[in-house]
């Protein structure tokens, strides 16, 4: 979802990062989790480290949200 991604782009790059994704990866295709639901996104970002400010800017900066939209459409785009 575009709040998932907004959430791994802001995350500190490194171990952060990384278990955000795996926390993701797992919540998604193991726990069968929604991850289009914000607060459940807010849940699982804490639970990988990552702080109150920053998931706040990720579910709510729309200038964020539209660079991922935008880098999500480029991608399509070239077929990837």
């Amino acid at each position: 979802t575009l709040l998932a991604h907004a959430l791994i782009s802001l995350a500190p790059a490194g171990e952060v990062q990384n278990r955000l994704v795996q926390t993701l990866f797992e919540a998604y295709f193991i726990q069968n989790l929604d991850l289009t639901q914000a607060a459940q996104l807010e849940t699982l970002a804490r639970q990988a480290g990552l702080s109150p400010d920053l998931i706040d800017q990720a579910l709510h900066d729309t200038e964020c949200h539209q660079q991922i939209a935008q880098a999500d459409q480029h991608a399509r785009d070239i077929g990837v």
